[in-house]
């Protein structure tokens, strides 16, 4: 969206209410030129990308920075990367350009993404946490009282918030584990 004036995508202008169907996909020759534009754009200052982009990270870092200093609810952090700094130091131009790039974009994104949250004191996952979930829900599983199982899942649920930053897969797994695991253990005490 930040390629055109008007805010729109070519997505959205070529076929109006696309959002609404069941979904349009691009492909990844539209995705890569579309990232290489963007990229072109912010590398020319002129361009109406690189305008909207420094205004919009301006106001981003500015308040980033700056908010720890007016509101005790809030920490004051480091300044994130900038989306406009990736243009300082472009990938190599060799067969993994156009994926490189990319990574840049998404590190940038997670920098901002963990600034943000550094910011507002919001607690981000990390192993330990996955750990204290993942044995949380072992010891959930070994609850000998009918019943006591589940309080004991919304105990840890409460506990280690967001399971523990584990993905749906993972929880997945580990849920099948613990069943099979249980069937296998109540099948040794016969």
């Amino acid at each position: 969206k930040l390629l055109s004036d008007d805010g729109l995508s070519q997505q959205e202008r070529d076929n109006p209410g696309w959002w609404h169907g069941p979904g349009m996909k691009r492909s990844a020759d539209e995705k890569a030129r579309d990232l290489l534009s963007f990229q072109q754009g912010l590398n020319d200052p002129g361009s109406a990308i690189f305008r909207r982009v420094h205004a919009l990270e301006d106001r981003a870092v500015h308040g980033l920075t700056a908010n720890g200093d007016r509101d005790h609810d809030l920490d004051q952090v480091e300044a994130p990367k900038r989306y406009a700094d990736i243009g300082q130091a472009l990938p190599q131009a060799n067969g993994k350009y156009v994926q490189n790039l990319a990574k840049m974009y998404v590190d940038t994104t997670k920098d901002l993404d963990g600034k943000s949250r550094q910011m507002i004191r919001e607690h981000t996952p990390d192993t330990l946490d996955k750990i204290l979930y993942a044995t949380g829900k072992v010891l959930d599983s070994l609850m000998p009282v009918p019943g006591m199982d589940w309080l004991a899942g919304k105990l840890l649920d409460v506990a280690v918030p967001n399971h523990g930053g584990l993905s749906s897969d993972a929880e997945t797994i580990l849920d099948t584990s613990l069943m099979v695991g249980g069937l296998l253990m109540g099948g040794l005490d016969r």
